[in-house]
């Protein structure tokens, strides 16, 4: 997996009644303002198609590691769709 290899690059809260949030983070030593922006980018379009299937109520973070920063957008969303699924964030 390209940015979560460990699993410790998710963080979700426990469910409340409301629907699902997401924040994302990428940090200063993932390279300049455009690189760190680009990746964002890259991290909220690959979560567009997926997010509509994220059970509600959950607080999600996601980091993303110097690997997303290189990555193609179908390798992240691909393992953006999985860390999800291992997390059990998604409906069935």
């Amino acid at each position: 997996m390209l940015f979560f290899p460990d699993g410790g690059s998710l963080r979700a809260a426990e469910p409340r009644p409301s629907p699902a949030r997401v924040g994302l983070t990428v940090s200063k030593s993932r390279g300049n303002a455009v690189v760190r922006n680009r990746t964002r980018r890259r991290l909220r379009e690959a979560l567009r198609p997926v997010y509509p299937l994220v059970k509600d109520g959950f607080l999600i973070v996601l980091v993303a590691r110097q690997a997303a920063v290189e990555a193609s957008f179908a390798d992240i969303s691909a393992d953006l769709r999985l860390v999800l699924q291992r997390a059990a964030l998604l409906w069935d």
